[in-house]
């Protein structure tokens, strides 16, 4: 009997060093894995709080913005490498680009108008004469001769058309005329093989008016006319013709 109870309680004890040592091996096994995950976590939700926090380390060349100004479109655009250039060109030589004997009058306001072609050889001279004329009637003195034939060649007059205030800024538009009527042509000829020697002109111009005295604009269009004739220089005068009402309604509306 004595043998018995005591084998019984060997069993007991075996059985309760098993459960212990199944209990230890259990922990070692899950305790590293719930402290990696709880880290892991950790990590994470502060990575989603914090989204723009960059990593530790010194900031390197690519993250620094480059220097940048507001347009008047209002989207911001780095800095005109050649705008100290730009302004030294054009103040640095009076009488290159405009005619800088015009001045503006008291009680009469001048308009400056230069229309040109990107193709000399289709100028609009007649079209140029008819805005002068239009100018005229709204009791505005046009100036055909202010700009030079140099604001053209150096790119300034599409520059201005483009929306470049610097351009009048810098040559001190305001000082000498309150309005500037400056538009570019071009055209393009197609011979009609139906009709042996017919030629149709299509003439385009962009032209703006702007107000040099508060630099504003106060204008805009883009006219397209096509034209006929059996050459391409009676093609042209036919579109300049059908153009020539559009041209001085606008013009008459912008100058009220």
């Amino acid at each position: 009997m004595a043998d018995t109870q005591k084998s019984g309680g060997r069993w007991v004890t075996a059985i309760f060093l098993t459960s212990a040592a199944l209990a230890a091996v259990w922990y070692l096994i899950n305790i590293p894995y719930d402290i990696s995950t709880k880290l892991f976590s950790s990590r994470t939700k502060t990575a989603e709080t914090h989204p723009d926090q960059p990593a530790s380390g010194p900031v390197g060349p690519q993250n620094q913005q480059t220097p940048q100004v507001q347009t008047q479109t209002g989207k911001a655009q780095p800095e005109p490498a050649n705008a100290a250039a730009d302004q030294q060109s054009a103040r640095g030589s009076p009488g290159r680009y405009e005619n800088t004997s015009i001045v503006r009058k008291e009680g009469k306001s001048q308009a400056a108008v230069l229309l040109w072609a990107e193709d000399s050889r289709d100028t609009p001279i007649n079209l140029q004469s008819f805005l002068t004329d239009v100018v005229a009637h709204q009791g505005v003195q046009p100036i055909q001769t202010f700009f030079t034939p140099d604001f053209v060649r150096s790119g300034y007059a599409s520059r201005l058309i483009a929306g470049d205030w610097r351009i009048a800024r810098q040559l001190d538009l305001g000082n000498h005329i309150d309005y500037v009527l400056i538009g570019a042509t071009k055209v393009t000829y197609l011979s009609d093989k139906d009709f042996e020697g017919l030629w149709t002109a299509n003439l385009s111009l962009e032209i703006k008016c702007l107000n040099a005295v508060t630099i504003n604009v106060c204008g805009a269009r883009s006219l397209s006319v096509p034209g006929a004739g059996y050459s391409q220089k009676d093609a042209l005068a036919s579109a300049t013709d059908h153009m020539k009402p559009q041209l001085e309604s606008l013009v008459t509306a912008w100058l009220k």
